[in-house]
């Protein structure tokens, strides 16, 4: 899984197409996926995501909502796609997310920074297992978007983007 963070303005069309290489202009290319926009969807986080198949790469997206009430300056957005469910210690709070579902939790406290210990931990294989462990720093000004997954190894992955 690769991770970018840019904004871009949504088309007035409402639709984005993506191709595995940029098509010559006489040439008939079909995309490898058609992202179709809400009416009015206001700030999204488009999540791509991947997965192979006996016919190759096959591509699925999801919309996630930016606006600010659902996912507020100073806080957390968690995406757990793991099958289990996911227990995370942000500083002296204990969050569980369950598997496939998610969680925003706010971190800055009354313009006060977060920066304190994150540690992640599941039960894998019937055993329990802290699987990431860092510091993280958060201004009352950012947010940070953190998605949970497995690796093609069956290895608990973490990817973390810090938003402004």
């Amino acid at each position: 899984m690769s991770s970018f963070s840019q904004v871009h303005t949504i088309p007035t069309t409402r639709q984005l197409a993506l191709y595995d290489k940029a098509p010559v202009p006489e040439e008939q290319k079909q995309p490898v996926l058609n992202l179709q926009f809400p009416k009015d969807p206001g700030d999204v986080i488009v999540l791509l995501k991947s997965a192979r198949t006996a016919n190759g790469l096959t591509y699925q997206y999801e919309l996630l909502d930016d606006s600010s009430t659902a996912f507020p300056l100073g806080s957390v957005y968690i995406c757990n796609y793991m099958q289990e469910s996911v227990i995370i210690r942000l500083g002296a709070e204990r969050i569980l997310v369950e598997s496939k579902q998610r969680s925003v939790v706010p971190l800055t406290k009354q313009e006060k920074p977060f920066n304190d210990g994150v540690a992640f931990a599941a039960e894998i294989n019937g055993h329990g297992r802290v699987f990431s462990t860092s510091s993280w720093y958060l201004s009352p000004s950012m947010k940070i978007f953190c998605i949970i997954y497995k690796d093609d190894r069956g290895n608990p992955q973490i990817r973390r983007i810090r938003l402004t």
